[in-house]
């Protein structure tokens, strides 16, 4: 004999009452519904879903590839550590844009001084 809790009996009642409801909508408005639950779920929340699971994916991936370029070796005969041969030619291509990157502002910030020194 199974025992009856009353959570247990509430349950049973919740699906009961989903299975009577379902059967009290007629088929061509059960249609419609999830026809247009479908919908909606693509028009708003779809896109959501796969740029949220496309961000996972890449964050996973560009970690992973950094981490395998970003690594150094030690190079016996120069006695030094040698980065990737991919990440140093692409650090020396970028090497205009990283180092306006680093220093624009503190130049501005140099030339806005000296001009403001020579007001006086």
């Amino acid at each position: 004999m199974t025992n009856i809790t009353p959570s247990k009996l509430i349950d049973n009642l919740k699906e009961k009452i989903k299975v009577e409801f379902v059967n009290l909508v007629p088929e061509k408005e059960w249609d419609k519904l999830l026809k247009e639950t479908v919908q909606d779920f693509k028009e708003k929340e779809l896109k959501n879903v796969i740029t949220e699971e496309l961000k996972i994916h890449y964050q996973k991936e560009i970690k992973k590839y950094l981490t395998e370029k970003a690594t150094s070796q030690w190079d016996s005969v120069a006695q030094k550590n040698v980065l990737d041969k991919g990440l140093e030619n692409m650090i020396v291509a970028m090497a205009p844009e990283i180092l306006k990157a680093l220093m624009a502002e503190s130049i501005r910030d140099a030339i806005y001084n000296m001009q403001q020194q020579n007001r006086y």
